[in-house]
Formats: C-alpha cells, sequence, structure tokens
C-alpha cells in the first residue's frame, strides 16, 4: 500500500471517528432542547460506548457543557434561521 493510500485511509478514519462524536454531542443538545428524556438517556448510552472505543477523544460532562454553550452563543447570534458573519449583519 502507497503511503498517500495509508495517509487516506488513516484521515478516513479519523474524520468518521470526530464526525461520531459531534453527532453524539447534537443528539444530546436536540434531545434537551425537545426536553425528551428518553432520547437524552438513549444518547447517554451511546456516549459511553463511544468514550469505551475512544478514550482519548472521550465526551464528559464537561466537553458536553462546553458544546452546549456553544451551541447556544451560535444560535443566538443567528438572523432568521442562518448564521451571518458580524461585518455582514448589517446588510440583513
Amino acid at each position: 500500500m502507497k503511503q498517500y493510500e495509508q495517509n487516506n485511509a488513516i484521515n478516513g478514519y479519523q474524520k468518521h471517528i470526530l464526525d461520531r462524536g459531534r453527532d453524539l454531542m447534537r443528539a444530546y443538545w436536540l434531545a434537551t432542547k425537545q426536553a425528551d428524556t428518553a432520547l437524552m438517556l438513549d444518547v447517554k448510552k451511546q456516549i459511553m460506548k463511544f468514550n469505551v472505543a475512544h478514550r482519548g477523544i472521550a465526551i464528559d460532562a464537561k466537553v458536553l457543557r462546553r458544546s452546549m454553550k456553544a451551541r447556544h452563543r451560535a444560535r443566538q447570534k443567528n438572523q432568521k434561521g442562518i448564521r451571518v458573519t458580524e461585518i455582514l449583519r448589517d446588510l440583513t
């Protein structure tokens, strides 16, 4: 296998893992937003499985809290459901 192919495979796997963690945090945020405790518990179970498999990038309470705060801040900056850079906000 050529070095390029190895690097590409490693990067693809890394992206898959990071995307999975991001998707779990998004699912938890949506469950919280909808006050769906059953879904929150289900997502927490999935996060626990993720953490066992990927200890180096485990999603703990601190990471979840930081993610929720970031999503809240981003949501406040949205205008009519889209993000607009601060420089262009006067145009909307």
